[in-house]
């Protein structure tokens, strides 16, 4: 029996980030965008908005929301 160099058998690099981001143009059009109703939009009081992680700073996560609303399409972070 050959023992393996590497017992890693999944690695999650935080650092990589897929090279598409939402927008306001993905409103209620595209089905792969994460939507929650948990949030209301602080311009319109809509609630509901689409959300994805923002680009990193540090090591924080921080989150990118969308206003669903297609009067508004307002963007914010928490």
């Amino acid at each position: 029996m050959e023992l393996a160099e590497d017992m890693c058998v999944y690695k999650l690099d935080f650092d990589k980030y897929p090279t598409y981001m939402p927008s306001s143009e993905d409103n209620g059009t595209n089905p792969m965008v994460a939507r929650t109703k948990a949030v209301i939009c602080p311009l319109c009081n809509h609630d509901e908005a689409f959300y994805f992680q923002a680009p990193n700073i540090g090591r924080c996560v921080v989150l990118k929301f969308v206003c669903c609303n297609t009067n508004c399409t307002n963007c914010w972070t928490e």
